[in-house]
Parts: structure tokens; sequence; C-alpha cells
């Protein structure tokens, strides 16, 4: 990952190594701020992209899980199933001789002067001071309360797994790109702004800026000028 910004920071580092400069504190600010920016856009890119990754891709498709492999397995289960029972009907079968007729039982006759009680009441076992209401009516309600099963999100095909993996890749590759070349761009502009114009790190960083950059008088545009020597902190008119 090369561009223009990070080649002049290069000759800068090359100037400052060769000539044995030393920085000022300011000077030494800037370098710091470019040592430091990769960790912080570095993890704010982790974050970014990797959240997204987390919560949109699906990579079940590649490692199936224990649920999709029983799945699998209920469904070779059911398929063998279904071939027996296929081969079975094919088979020809015996014919089936009818059982042997039972002799018919007469009921047996009535008194019509015994006494006729009525029927005892349904009653429910588990509470019996409810006779009308039965136990199989009662555990029907209690099935219908308990929580329904969660719905489980449909496998997605692998090449649309992919495709996801592609577009984050670029997505991530091209945030470090635009956020290395920002932080190129502000410790150019940081050399720029010190408030010791004669100094030839200054120098140098100004005329790489001319030489090799054509959008060089945004730079200067933008560049701080103090109204003295000694430094007041306010920006002097230019």
């Amino acid at each position: 990952m090369v561009f223009l910004e990070k080649q002049i920071l290069d000759h800068v580092g090359y100037f400052i190594a060769s000539t044995k400069h030393q920085l000022s504190p300011e000077e030494k600010k800037c370098v710091d701020f470019y040592d430091n920016s990769p960790i912080y856009y570095g993890l704010a890119n982790f974050a970014i992209w990797g959240s997204m990754a987390y919560f949109t891709l699906d990579f079940r498709s590649f490692f199936p899980n224990h649920q999709q492999r029983q799945q699998q397995q209920q469904q070779q289960q059911q398929e063998q199933q279904q071939q027996q029972q296929q081969q079975q009907q094919q088979k020809p079968r015996p014919p089936r001789t009818p059982p042997p007729a039972s002799p018919v039982s007469q009921p047996a006759p009535r008194d019509p002067f015994a006494i006729q009680h009525p029927p005892a009441p349904i009653r429910n076992a588990a509470n019996p001071r409810h006779p009308a209401f039965p136990a199989p009516a009662r555990a029907a309600s209690a099935a219908k309360k308990l929580p329904l099963p969660r719905a489980v999100r449909p496998v997605m095909p692998a090449w649309i797994t992919l495709w996801g993996i592609a577009a984050i890749s670029a997505g991530a590759f091209a945030s470090t790109y635009y956020t290395s070349k920002w932080a190129a761009r502000e410790c150019l502009q940081c050399f720029i702004d010190v408030e010791d114009k004669k100094s030839e790190l200054y120098k140098t960083t100004r005329r790489l800026l001319k030489e090799h950059n054509p959008d060089a008088d945004k730079y200067f545009k933008i560049e701080k000028h103090f109204a003295s020597a000694g430094g007041t902190g306010k920006d002097a008119p230019k």
C-alpha cells in the first residue's frame, strides 16, 4: 500500500536519518501521531468490519453444526425407510385367510325387578373435586401455554457467503487505505504548521511537496503562520 503522501514521508524520514536532524518537541508530536495512528484506525476497522462479518456472514454452509448433522441423519433415515417401504410393497404378498368365525354370544336376560344405579361421574385423578373436567383436557390446555420453539434461521448458500466475504474484505482494505492516507496527510500538514519556519525539516517538507505533489497548494493554504518567532499561539494574517 504505497501512495504519494507515504513516499514523501519516506523521503522526509531518510532526510532525518541521513542528516541526524534533532527533532523539536513539536516535530516529535507529529512523528508520534503518525506512528500511533495505525493502532487507532486498525482497531476501529476491526471493530466495524468484524462486527459486520459476524452479524451478516453465515459459515454454517462450510462448518455444519450438531443440529444440521442431526437433520441430515434424520433425512437419510427417512429416505431409507421410504426405500424399504417401497421394496416391501413391490414384494408379492401371500393370500390372506379369513379368521375363524367366533360364536355369537347373546346378552343375558335382564331382571325387570332389579334396581338400576346411575353411572358414576368421570373424575379427574389429579383433582377429584372437578369431575366434569377430565385430566386429558387439562393437560391439553397446559400444553397450549408452553412457549413455542425458537425459529432457526435457514442456512445461507455458500456462494452468497463467499460474495459477502469478498465485499467485506474489499471494504476493510479500502477503509484501511484511506485512513492511512489521511494519517500521512495530517503528518505532513503537522510538519508544515510548526512554529519554527527556519527548521531544516520544515524547508525539506515544503520542497518535497512542491516537487512531487500537484496538490501542494492545499497544504500551504491552511498553513499556520505565527506573529513572532517566539510564538504567540495565534495565527497571524498572511
